[in-house]
C-alpha cells in the first residue's frame, strides 16, 4: 500500500542511506563520519542522488516492456536543469500520493508531494540549510499522506521530521544523535500508523536504530552483533503496517547482514542469504559484502540485495516464514563494473509481493524491472524519454516505489543528464486489483485503523467479488461470462457503499476512505472496458502477479 511496505533507496555518496518508501533507498545522503573536500562535493553529491543504491532465482523468464504499463511524466516548478539536477519521486502511497526531491544549483534538495491528481506542493523544513548538499530530503510517505525525511541543517548536522497532510512539520532528534557535522538523524520509513523507523549516529559516528511512535515517544535499541566502531552498527529502512521493521547492520569484521525486528521489539538476526560475503566490507564506497535487508511489506516478505564470494550483487526475497529466493537478476544486467554501479537491485516489495527495482545493464543504461510473485520478471522497463547509452552520466530510468495497487514512482534522466520524476501504472488484471484491494484492507487493521470486525466487513464483498472473477473452472475461466463480472461489479460497488457507512462513522478518514473508494472505481472501469476477459490475458495484463497466475 503506500511506503510502509514499499521501500527505495538510495546509496549516499559516501555511506548506505536507504530511505524507504510508498509504501521504500534514497538521495543525496551524507556520509556519517567524513567529508569530501568542497570542491569535490558539488559533482560527487550529485551523483550520489542517482546512484541509487548504485553500490550496491533461480533463472526465470523474462518479458518486453510491451504493454507493461502507463508512464506519467511530471517536473516541480522551478526544479534545476542542470546536469544531476531536477525531479525524483522516491516514495507513492496507496492513494497515488508522491513524496520526493527537487534539486536546483548548487545541489540543493527540496521537498514537494504530487497529489494523485498531479497538484504538486513544494516545501521545506523550517531549519534547512540553504548550502551545497544541504536543504529537506522527504523519503516515505504513508496512507494518511504523513511524510517522513530528513532535513540538514547550515552546519550539516542531520535532523529528522514529520510533514501532516495538512502541511504542518514537526522536527525531531533521536536520544543520543550526534550533534557535529554529519551526525545526526535519518529517519526512513513512516508506517501507517505514522510510526516511524529510522538510524542516528552519534557523535563517534556509531549508527544505531530507531522507531518513534504516532505520539513522539522514541524507542532506540542496536542488533546483537552490531559493530560499535566508526560508520558500523544498526540500520532500520523500513517499516510495514504492523510495525514489524527490515534492516541491516555492519559488524566488527564488515560484514553486512540483515535482520527483522518485530512490533514487540524482539529481533530475528542475522538473515543472511546462502553463497553471501561475509566479512571484509565497509560502508563507504560501495564495498559491500554481505546481506542487506531493504524492505518489508505487510505481510512480513522482506526483499533486498546481497553480494556473492565473487562481488557480484543480487536481488532476494525472504518470505515471511523464512524461505529464500535467490539470486533475482534482471536479464542482460551487467556482472562487473565500477564498485558503486548495482547489478539488480530490489527497492520495493508491495503486499501482493510484487517487487519492483531497477538494474544497469552492459551498456551502463539503467531500467526498471518488475518481478511478479511467480518469479516472471518484466525487462527492461523505460520512460520513453530516457536518455540512452552515452547520452549522460546516468542515462536511463529507476524505480524507487512500489504501491498495493501496482503504481510505480522514480525518476530518469535525459540525454542531457536532466532527472525527471514518474509514475508508472501496471496494467494488472482485475482480479490481481481486487486482491490488491483486499491487502490495503487487511494492512489496515493491521495498523490498527480498522478493527478486525470492520475489517471483515469490508472484505466480505472483496472476497465474493474475487469469487465472481475466479470460479475456479476452467471452462468458465476460458469463457465469456458476463454474468460472473456483473456480480463483481454489483459486490465492488457494495464495498464502496460499506466503505462509506465507515467514513459516516469516522471510522475511516476522508483520505484512508477516498483511497478504497477510487480502487474500488478503478477495477469497475476495467470490468466493463475488458468484460471480454475472464481471467489473467497475458497479452492485455502482462503482470499478472496472483500467485500462480
Amino acid at each position: 500500500m503506500s511506503n510502509e511496505n514499499v521501500c527505495s533507496n538510495w546509496f549516499g555518496r559516501t555511506g548506505f542511506h536507504m530511505l524507504c518508501g510508498g509504501s521504500g533507498p534514497r538521495i543525496v545522503l551524507p556520509r556519517m563520519g567524513s567529508h569530501v573536500p568542497r570542491s569535490r562535493e558539488g559533482a560527487r553529491g550529485r551523483i550520489a542522488i542517482l546512484c541509487l543504491c548504485l553500490t550496491f532465482v533461480l533463472a526465470t523468464p523474462a518479458r518486453p516492456q510491451e504493454s507493461v504499463g502507463t508512464f506519467t511524466t511530471f517536473d516541480v516548478p522551478g526544479a534545476g536543469t542542470g546536469v544531476l539536477q531536477g525531479t525524483i519521486g522516491l516514495s507513492i502511497n496507496a492513494a497515488g500520493d508522491i513524496a520526493g526531491i527537487y534539486l536546483v544549483s548548487p545541489n540543493v534538495a527540496h521537498g514537494f508531494v504530487r497529489a494523485a491528481n498531479g497538484t504538486i506542493t513544494t516545501f521545506d523544513a523550517p531549519n534547512a540549510g540553504t548550502g551545497m548538499n544541504q536543504g529537506t530530503f522527504p523519503v516515505s510517505i504513508n496512507m494518511a499522506g504523513d511524510i517522513a525525511g530528513t532535513y540538514f541543517d547550515s552546519k550539516n548536522v542531520y535532523h529528522g521530521f514529520v510533514r501532516a497532510a495538512d502541511g504542518t512539520i514537526t522536527e525531531f532528534n533521536a536520544p543520543g544523535a550526534g550533534t557535529g557535522g554529519h551526525r545526526g538523524t535519518t529517519p526512513f520509513s513512516i508506517g501507517a500508523a505514522g510510526d516511524i523507523t529510522g538510524t542516528y549516529n552519534d557523535n563517534s559516528a556509531v549508527r544505531h536504530g530507531f522507531v518513534r511512535a504516532a505520539s513522539g515517544t522514541i524507542t532506540t535499541f542496536d542488533v546483537p552483533g552490531a559493530g560499535t566502531s566508526s560508520t558500523q552498527g544498526t540500520q532500520p529502512i523500513s517499516i510495514n503496517a504492523a510495525g514489524d521493521i527490515a534492516g541491516f547492520y555492519l559488524d566488527a569484521k564488515g560484514g553486512f547482514h540483515g535482520f527483522m525486528r518485530a512490533a514487540n521489539g524482539a529481533i530475528t538476526a542475522p538473515i543472511d542469504v546462502p553463497g553471501a560475503g561475509t566479512s571484509g566490507g565497509t560502508e563507504h564506497h560501495g564495498n559491500v559484502v554481505g546481506t542487506l535487508a531493504l524492505c518489508i511489506n505487510a505481510a512480513g516478505d522482506i526483499t533486498g540485495i546481497y553480494s556473492d564470494t565473487s562481488g557480484v550483487r543480487h536481488a532476494f526475497v525472504r518470505a515471511a516464514d523464512g524461505t529464500m529466493t535467490y539470486p533475482i537478476d534482471a536479464p542482460d544486467v551487467a556482472t562487473k563494473g565500477p564498485v558503486f554501479v548495482p547489478v539488480t537491485f530490489a527497492a520495493s516489495i508491495n503486499t501482493a509481493g510484487l517487487i519492483a527495482g531497477t538494474y544497469n545493464d552492459t551498456s551502463g543504461v539503467f531500467h526498471v524491472f518488475v518481478r511478479a510473485t511467480n518469479g516472471t520478471i518484466t525487462a527492461p522497463v523505460d520512460d520513453p524519454n530516457a536518455g540512452a547509452a552515452g547520452t549522460s552520466v546516468f542515462p536511463g530510468t529507476f524505480s524507487l516505489s512500489i504501491n498495493d495497487l501496482g503504481v510505480l514512482t522514480g525518476g530518469y534522466a535525459d540525454a542531457n543528464g536532466v532527472l525527471h520524476g514518474f509514475v508508472l501504472k501496471l496494467a494488472i488484471a482485475p482480479e490481481t486489483q481486487v486482491a490488491n484491494l483486499q491487502n490495503i484492507v487487511e494492512a489496515l487493521v493491521s495498523a490498527g485503523i480498522l478493527n478486525p470486525g470492520r475489517g471483515q466487513f469490508l472484505l466480505a464483498p472483496l472476497n465474493a467479488a474475487l469469487a465472481d472473477l475466479d470460479p475456479g473452472h476452467t471452462a468458465a475461466r476460458a469463457a465469456l461470462d458476463r454474468g460472473h463480472t456483473a456480480a463483481a461489479i454489483r459486490n465492488l460497488d457494495e464495498f464502496i457503499g460499506r466503505v462509506r457507512l465507515l467514513m459516516l462513522f469516522r471510522h475511516l478518514s476522508h483520505a484512508e476512505g477516498r483511497i478504497l473508494i477510487d480502487a474500488a472505481d478503478d477495477i469497475i472501469k476495467a470490468l466493463r472496458v475488458h468484460i471480454e476477459f475472464r481471467s489473467c490475458n497475458p497479452r492485455s495484463f502482462p503482470l499478472c502477479c496472483v500467485e500462480g497466475g
